[in-house]
């Protein structure tokens, strides 16, 4: 059963460089089906080529790993195509069955027999999976394409010389971000010194940072030439109730420097959780802000500095999001009783 055409999106294939061979007929099926906005040749290190495979997939893929000496690791090129009519059904994937881009994932599958089976071309299934491919890969957003002018590819292809982005550093804080929010989506529960993430999945934010410690929740990563500390929560971590992070992850807003924070009211109560937890001394700023905070979204006064109030006052707004979420599951399961 597929769903009703949907907007235009933006996808990516990847032929690997053993799949070159069929380049030229698989760029006249996906001309002929997509609209091509670009192509590049892309050429990555030998020195880096294994670390990119590995924080491209989120699989641990060593040198000379099946799949690298499978794919090879010569230049490969990159082809961002538009689905003017993208349709979605359930496929078989190697997560499961799951809702895809059907289009899509039928021209993969095409493809990939071209090419002798396997994993010689990549194609993503749906727009995130683009975003993060694009970001990785060529350092852009899906949203370029969006703003770009969406003029057929002319045919020329354009060479792009270097490692996936990150490979040796970040250029600043925000490309770091940029590309945990498009990879495992990423909020800033702290600015200050080391800064501090929720993410979906800290095994592969770890991956994608490339960061170095023993530990993935606690690494060294490199911003524009210096050396970082950086924190890693993930969802279920036990570091903040489950419920919480989630809630954290679905409603976060963004600041005016482009970054993912929690929102205001979710800021409040994770500085009484500070409090609560680490007998954490407030400035008078940051209680002029959870004064101005409680005001504006009628939340609760008191003693703000002290444990066993801060402790009160989390519980009962950690109690409260529990009960919505519960309701939430509730609701779905009387419209949707399918999905119980």
């Amino acid at each position: 059963m597929t769903s009703p055409v949907r907007k235009p999106e933006l996808h990516l294939f990847l032929l690997w460089s053993n799949a070159l061979p069929r380049a030229d007929k698989i760029l006249a099926d996906i001309r002929a089906r997509f609209t091509i906005r670009d192509v590049f040749r892309v050429e990555w290190s030998r020195e880096h080529f294994a670390r990119n495979l590995t924080r491209f997939y989120g699989q641990i893929l060593p040198a000379g790993s099946e799949k690298e000496v499978h794919c090879g690791t010569d230049p490969f090129l990159v082809v961002v195509a538009e689905d003017d009519r993208p349709i979605y059904a359930r496929r078989k994937t190697s997560h499961g069955k799951l809702e895809v881009n059907a289009r899509m994932f039928d021209a993969k599958k095409r493809y990939r027999r071209w090419t002798g089976r396997g994993h010689r071309v990549h194609a993503t299934l749906n727009p995130r999976e683009t975003d993060k491919d694009l970001f990785l890969l060529l350092g852009r957003r899906a949203s370029f394409y969006e703003i770009a002018p969406a003029n057929g590819w002319g045919g020329t292809i354009r060479t792009r010389q270097h490692d996936l982005l990150g490979a040796i550093g970040w250029n600043n804080q925000e490309e770091l971000l940029n590309a945990l929010e498009a990879s495992v989506g990423c909020v800033m529960l702290s600015e200050a010194d080391p800064i501090t993430l929720l993410v979906r999945d800290r095994w592969w934010a770890a991956r994608i940072s490339n960061g170095s410690g023993d530990d993935d929740a606690d690494l060294t990563v490199r911003i524009a030439g210096n050396e970082s500390r950086m924190m890693l929560r993930e969802v279920g971590d036990g570091s903040l109730d489950s419920v919480w992070q989630r809630h954290l992850m679905e409603h976060a807003v963004r600041s005016s420097d482009g970054f993912l924070l929690p929102g205001p009211v979710d800021r409040f109560y994770l500085t009484l959780h500070e409090v609560a937890s680490d007998h954490v001394r407030l400035s008078s700023s940051t209680l002029e802000f959870l004064v101005e905070v409680a005001r504006r979204n009628s939340l609760p006064t008191g003693s703000y500095s002290n444990r066993q109030v801060a402790e009160g006052m989390v519980t009962s707004y950690v109690r409260r999001l529990h009960v919505d979420a519960s309701t939430a599951v509730l609701n779905e399961r009387r419209w949707w009783p399918w999905r119980r």
